[in-house]
């Protein structure tokens, strides 16, 4: 297993136990038996596990499109190839996405999503 999913998964549980953790500490204060301060620190340590997750998952997704763009993107369809051409058969005026309707877009979409 790659190094940046077992740390993403790390990350993830690591999550779910400081918001159990949470859950108990504010319980424990709503019957009396800790201070908010305890609260307080479990709320800390969640939001900075969930911010190290979310950072993970963005180092993972900007790994992948490096990997794609290093790879020659696969961003051109067959019919980019034959020319600066619409989908009207004129010329592309300066600045129009020439790749509108490439299928490769939605794939790196589905890529993305599949391996977060």
């Amino acid at each position: 297993m790659p190094t940046q999913k077992i740390r993403r998964n790390n990350l993830a549980t690591e999550s779910a136990a400081d918001t159990q953790a949470t859950e108990i500490a504010r319980l424990l204060y709503e019957k009396g038996l800790e201070s908010f301060l305890r609260v307080l620190d479990a709320e800390r340590s969640l939001y900075a596990a969930d911010d190290q997750l979310a950072q993970s998952e963005r180092d993972s997704t900007l790994a992948l499109i490096a990997l794609y763009k290093s790879l020659g993107g696969g961003w051109q369809t067959a019919s980019a190839h034959v020319g600066d051409y619409d989908n009207t058969g004129g010329p592309q005026e300066v600045g129009q996405d020439r790749f509108r309707g490439s299928v490769a877009r939605p794939k790196l979409l589905q890529e993305i999503s599949r391996r977060n």
